[in-house]
């Protein structure tokens, strides 16, 4: 169980307080814009405004990784391939062994929807993984085949 679950792409901030409710972690959540009711459950969820790569150093400085306490990672904000596989590099130093690093959306560009997006998660993912081996894919997240993450569930198998 994370102390800390860090969100890329708060947008009306509805996964935010999810996690909130079914969590005891603490909630970061980045977006260019503010989902302006989240402040109401301020200190349980700390809303960062701007893009996820430009607010990295501000979220590393509330988790403070390599320590005691633990962190996981979902990311949903800019679905195109370049952004998405910046933010795995980045953010995947958060994420502590045992835990988990999610990519949304990972559905598009034909797996199966949207056959015209274009290189966005899926193709991040799988160049990531390739050279991280770090992190494995966990396909029994995905055991009721339904889901917008195909491939999207990363395990964080060692440090």
């Amino acid at each position: 169980r994370p102390h800390f679950i860090v969100e890329t792409g708060t947008n009306e901030g509805g996964l935010a307080l999810f996690l909130m409710d079914v969590s005891t972690a603490k909630i970061i959540t980045v977006d260019r814009r503010q989902a302006a009711y989240l402040e109401a459950w301020r200190p349980r969820i700390h809303c960062l405004i701007g893009g996820s790569l430009e607010k990295y150093s501000c979220v590393e400085e509330l988790v403070r990784p390599g320590g005691s306490l633990r962190a996981m990672v979902i990311l949903d904000s800019d679905h195109r391939a370049e952004h998405v596989r910046k933010e795995l590099v980045l953010y995947s130093q958060l994420v502590s062994a045992g835990c988990y690093l999610i990519v949304c959306d990972t559905h598009f560009n034909d797996h199966p929807i949207a056959p015209d997006f274009g290189p966005g998660p899926y193709e991040a993912v799988q160049e990531f993984v390739r050279d991280h081996s770090e992190f494995s894919v966990d396909r029994s997240r995905e055991s009721q085949v339904l889901t917008f993450n195909p491939g999207g569930f990363l395990i964080r198998e060692s440090s």
